[in-house]
């Protein structure tokens, strides 16, 4: 079963005072580390959508193994990533949505949610759970690519999470809801 990965990192950043995707944690760029775990979990391909002026973040994305795609308008919100990067994962079997500010994601959460969704009879979308807070990222059966591709503005594939066709699998750690939205975020995970 193939599984491809998208790591939206197009966002403005306006909480951060702009530029949030070039900021460095751990000395690499936010997007570069979900980036490698979703290769390291055997994500193929890995499509980091940037904005249009991502400087150096492009070759920053190319070097840790992802494919870049850009999305010219990055301001009509989340869902215009998602759907510039679904072009660039044609033949995926499922598809993982990632977030670029999100760099405690590591390979075995990529994994807990693939084995759920393999060994799930029914459900077609799994979910990362801590503490009962739903997180990201989020695995979807190819089965939901056309209404990912409908999704419009800044709510992203929200819509289309809940209800039978979701398993929630509960995470041992809070790296799943752990995003850097500001400088305190990030000073608060040690960056």
């Amino acid at each position: 079963m193939k599984t491809a990965a998208l790591v939206l990192a197009a966002g403005l950043g306006t909480r951060m005072g702009g530029g949030k995707m070039m900021v460095e944690w751990n000395g690499r760029p936010l997007p570069v580390w979900p980036v490698m775990a979703a290769i390291e979990a055997g994500c193929d391909p890995v499509v980091a959508v940037v904005g249009p002026e991502s400087g150096d973040l492009d070759s920053a994305l190319l070097s840790a193994g992802a494919r870049v795609m850009v999305n010219p308008r990055p301001g009509d919100g989340q869902a215009s990533s998602l759907v510039c990067g679904l072009a660039a994962v044609g033949g995926a079997d499922r598809l993982f949505v990632l977030l670029g500010d999100m760099p405690l994601v590591a390979p075995h959460h990529l994994r807990a949610l693939m084995a759920a969704l393999d060994n799930a009879c029914g459900p077609t979308i799994a979910a990362p759970v801590f503490n009962g807070r739903r997180g990201n990222p989020v695995l979807f059966d190819k089965s939901h690519f056309t209404a990912l591709a409908a999704l419009s503005g800044d709510q992203g594939a929200r819509a289309l999470i809940g209800g039978p066709h979701t398993i929630l699998v509960e995470m041992t750690d809070r790296a799943v809801l752990a995003d850097i939205d500001t400088p305190e975020d990030l000073a608060a995970l040690g960056g």
